[in-house]
């Protein structure tokens, strides 16, 4: 059976179980899940089970919050720039 090395560097700050995982984002089982099928998120398997990296976890996390406030500025000046410059129909 091949075995897949996990980097040492992301699993220092230890592993977390789907569970706490989900938790911690304030999400449910399912999702967690589905991040994880979806590839998302790095993790690990020890036997049958899955464990995330804490780090990982916090990784993901703090890419989401950084991804919506980018959204949310863009948004903010997409409709600055709409309303600002009036009307450009010529008459």
């Amino acid at each position: 059976m091949g075995k897949r090395k996990i980097d040492v560097n992301l699993v220092e700050d230890g592993l977390e179980s789907v569970e706490s995982a989900a938790a911690f984002l304030k999400i449910s089982r399912g999702g967690m899940r589905e991040i994880i099928r979806r590839g998302e998120i790095k993790v690990a398997r020890i036997g049958r089970r899955l464990r995330i990296p804490t780090k990982a976890l916090h990784e993901f996390a703090a890419g989401k919050i950084a991804r919506k406030v980018r959204d949310d500025l863009l948004r903010e000046t997409d409709s600055k720039t709409c309303f600002a410059g009036g009307s450009t129909d010529e008459k």
